[in-house]
């Protein structure tokens, strides 16, 4: 009982999109480039509080700019990651994601927070982006409708939870630039639609407001518009 009350607490003051003090030097390792220390770091977290599930998404998250960047290649006139590089085995760095979820998805069950919303909805985002590379598209549509879901249900709690935004901008920019074909699947799996226009708005809201997405939103913001737009 002390436990949920305490998570409670802690949870309460993650709204408005509080950075929580201790993941802040561990985006500061991943996003300057340093991904094995970044890793060490977030395991720290994870052993300093094994039912939290913040740990969990910092570790994933750099795990998967390190498989971007080795899965990175020149096509079309872009460089980008279109699939899994064939020396990457990432069975590993599913993990996190898996164990974010469940983390999460157990709190939710006792306490129903806008943190604990997004925190299911990052590592159903990170299974997502990991899912693409693998050319699992029907797994990928999963993940991301789960995503939208739990955000959602976020920005319901607390309307001010930017970093919700970041995850909902991702969803209806990349829904709304499928292909003929995917639409069509769309509609027989039953995917919610989207809107790049909004899409947009969102993502520059999770840019400038956002505490543990914003580096996220500037570089997906800035790909969207190479990508699609420009």
């Amino acid at each position: 009982m002390a436990l949920v009350v305490a998570f409670t607490t802690m949870s309460s003051n993650l709204c408005r999109a509080q950075m929580p003090p201790e993941a802040a030097p561990v985006l500061q390792l991943i996003y300057s480039g340093d991904t094995d220390a970044a890793v060490e770091a977030a395991r720290s977290m994870e052993g300093a509080d094994t039912q939290n599930p913040l740990g969990y998404l910092l570790e994933g998250e750099a795990r998967w700019w390190n498989i971007y960047c080795d899965s990175l290649e020149f096509k079309w006139n872009f460089v980008d990651a279109w699939r899994l590089a064939p020396n990457v085995d990432d069975g590993a760095d599913l993990a996190p994601a898996a164990k974010s979820i469940a983390l999460a998805d157990a709190w939710l069950k006792q306490n129903e927070t806008a943190d604990m919303h997004l925190y299911s909805a990052m590592g159903y985002m990170l299974r997502a982006r990991l899912l693409a590379l693998h050319g699992d598209n029907r797994g990928t549509a999963h993940a991301g409708v789960h995503a939208r879901e739990h955000l959602l249900h976020a920005l319901d709690l607390d309307p001010q939870l930017a970093d919700a935004d970041t995850g909902l901008g991702l969803y209806n920019y990349y829904v709304d630039t499928l292909s003929s074909v995917a639409e069509f699947l769309r509609f027989f799996m039953g995917i919610p639609g989207g809107s790049k226009v909004e899409g947009m708005r969102q993502l520059q809201e999770g840019m400038e407001h956002g505490a543990l997405t914003a580096v996220d939103a500037r570089f997906y913001f800035a790909k969207n518009l190479r990508t699609y737009d420009h």
